[in-house]
């Protein structure tokens, strides 16, 4: 008789006590060499079956179905089935003598009917403990929603206490957030300079590189930091502390849709208007054009407008920080000067022959 050794383990909490993939194949070859079975093949996939149509599963009934093995090995009856349609198929496969045999470390089968019965009762219960454990989690759930606790991983500037099972402040993190998120709120630092500033801090994506400008979008329209979370499309007054007040939160909001939307020409040359430097001059570090960045007013009513290098080089990463209108002017005026001189000169030359 020839076996199909099959693993699986979910990503899911119902399989926290199960054995790894690699440690179920070590374990059933060891197995299968115990018992003189023959393997033809393995299959393994991380894949959870509280649900029917794991392409994995289904592949191995189908070549059980061509002839190509009789039995099945596996750690125990939950690892093919946890619903009713696959422990279905299973039984219905056993019953047309398509598979004539199961092995399991942890579990006695036999082909009798009440072999069959005890197996279709291990399939049941397998059912069982996942439809149970789902409704505890559902109601853990809602306990931490009365509770005011979020009920999921901590966003950036805030670290889960495993001990209170509660969300706290990052002692390392939190003031630079909160400190960023203001200053963007009040036209003081963009998006790309966040960007920076947290991969300067060692604060990165999974993969050590510089978090992706969604992530920081994410980040900025995010209810969790003026101490409200949305869960399932509802909004839940937290108990974690807040990092920012509601209005700062609005001020981020207003801003971020500004930046986002299409602007029509009318609409992006008011915008611009003011801005006399656009695109006039260069980087003098990369050689890419300057463009606007912001415009700052403060509660002085004094205002200052920013300009910095559009930094399209895919070659040299510019380093070039931004620079006030007051501080480019002469540099400006100095380079025209310069440029209109040459002009004049080569006209008169021009004139002259």
């Amino acid at each position: 008789m020839k076996y199909f050794l099959y693993a699986r383990k979910s990503s899911d909490s119902e399989d926290r006590q199960v054995l790894s993939i690699e440690s179920q194949l070590k374990e059933l070859r060891d197995f299968a060499s115990k018992e003189g079975l023959e393997v033809v093949k393995e299959f393994s996939e991380s894949r959870t079956a509280k649900e029917p149509g794991r392409p994995v599963f289904n592949q191995m009934l189908l070549e059980i179905e061509q002839g190509e093995a009789q039995g099945i090995i596996a750690w125990h009856p939950d690892r093919c089935a946890r619903n009713s349609i696959d422990g279905g198929k299973v039984i219905h496969l056993i019953d047309q003598k398509i598979i004539t045999d199961l092995k399991f470390p942890t579990y006695i089968y036999d082909s009798s009917p009440h072999g069959i019965f005890n197996l279709s009762l291990a399939f049941s219960f397998s059912k069982l403990y996942v439809d149970n454990l789902s409704q505890n989690v559902k109601r853990g759930i809602r306990e931490k929603l009365r509770r005011g606790e979020y009920p999921g991983p901590a966003p950036r500037g805030y670290i889960n206490n495993l001990k209170t099972h509660t969300i706290e402040a990052d002692p390392e993190s939190f003031n630079l957030i909160k400190a960023i998120m203001t200053k963007f709120a009040d036209n003081e630092i963009t998006i790309p300079e966040i960007r920076k500033k947290l991969f300067e801090a060692k604060i990165t994506s999974r993969s050590g590189k510089p978090i992706y400008y969604s992530t920081i979008k994410d980040m900025l329209s995010n209810t969790f930091y003026y101490g409200v979370f949305k869960l399932n499309g509802e909004l839940h007054q937290g108990t974690h502390p807040a990092m920012i007040s509601k209005e700062t939160h609005d001020k981020i909001q207003k801003r971020l849709k500004l930046l986002s939307r299409k602007r029509s020409k009318p609409e992006r040359r008011k915008l611009d208007r003011g801005f006399l430097f656009s695109e006039l001059g260069k980087c003098g570090e990369c050689g890419y054009s300057l463009i606007h960045d912001f415009h700052h007013r403060k509660h002085t009513g004094k205002s200052y407008k920013y300009y910095r290098c559009s930094k399209k080089s895919p070659i040299h990463k510019c380093k070039d920080k931004p620079i006030r209108e007051e501080d480019l002017t002469p540099q400006i005026e100095s380079l025209t000067k310069e440029i209109a001189i040459n002009e004049i000169a080569k006209i008169i030359q021009d004139f002259q022959y």
